[in-house]
């Protein structure tokens, strides 16, 4: 299994959160109650690139539980997001091609997992 590519064909954390249905309500009932201490906070705030990949389901109660908290903190980060821009946009750069058949899917995932 090569991560780089499993994490470049992920989900979206938002796609994932459009999928958890009626459990939506456990989810954000733990991102609410969460909160980092100062401390803590201030240690995270200095972490320079942390990449995760995650593998769950919605059904998970474990991920409904840990998932809003792996969110606060990259928000203390402000590193939050899905995907880093400028991996994005490499994606974006060649949609195109892709689409046409001018380049497999699998090798601009290559180019994006030697992004750093």
């Amino acid at each position: 299994m090569n991560l780089a590519s499993e994490y470049n064909m992920a989900l979206p954390y938002q796609e994932y959160v459009d999928m958890l249905g009626n459990n939506l309500n456990i989810h954000e009932l733990h991102y609410k109650k969460f909160s980092i201490d100062k401390k803590i906070a201030a240690k995270i705030s200095g972490y320079k690139r942390l990449i995760i990949l995650i593998i769950t389901e919605p059904w998970c109660g474990d991920s409904l539980a840990l998932l809003p908290i792996i969110r606060k903190i990259a928000e203390v980060n402000g590193r939050w997001g899905p995907r880093p821009e400028a991996t994005a946009q490499i994606f974006e750069n060649h949609r195109e091609q892709i689409a046409q058949g001018k380049i497999e899917k699998q090798d601009v995932i290559k180019k994006i997992s030697f992004w750093k």
